[in-house]
């Protein structure tokens, strides 16, 4: 996988000013680390409605040293608004977001979203109005990690 196709280029992964990871300001420079070999599959597929947030263990793809996982999220939806929302297994707050911008239109985006010390993230799609959706489609799959530089927590 070349730097194009990970969004290396965006402010996202700014390695000069450490990387931004959703949902922290300050954080720390990681070494960015690409699925190797690279995913040819989603990893997480559904069509149907998401009722509550839906545990993910990455701990079989993502290392236990991994701050953040990488994911490549597509999402279609009925109603233009609704977001895919991503958790930390220990928060219980959203830190990742991708919004839908049209009705029925794919809305794809790599999202960088901190993962809690167990490997678990949480996700969701909600409508516009903060309550769960009815999924068209939603396909995740992760391209990479971040991962602490030598010497760094």
């Amino acid at each position: 996988m070349n730097n194009k196709n990970m969004g290396l280029s965006s402010p996202l992964f700014n390695q000069q000013k450490g990387t931004h990871v959703c949902g922290e300001s300050q954080a720390p420079p990681m070494n960015i680390v690409a699925r190797d070999p690279a995913p040819t599959a989603a990893d997480f597929r559904t069509l149907t409605h998401m009722a509550s947030a839906v545990d993910w263990n990455l701990s079989a793809i993502v290392p236990a040293k991994a701050k953040a996982v990488i994911l490549r999220v597509k999402l279609q939806d009925y109603t233009v608004g609704s977001y895919y929302a991503v958790f930390r297994h220990d928060v219980a707050t959203d830190m990742c977001k991708l919004w839908t911008q049209a009705a029925n239109a794919w809305t794809s985006q790599i999202m960088a979203c901190p993962i809690g010390t167990d490997g678990i993230i949480m996700h969701q799609v909600f409508d516009a109005n903060g309550s769960p959706a009815a999924v068209s489609n939603l396909s995740v799959t992760v391209v990479g990690w971040l991962e602490p530089m030598d010497g760094q927590p």
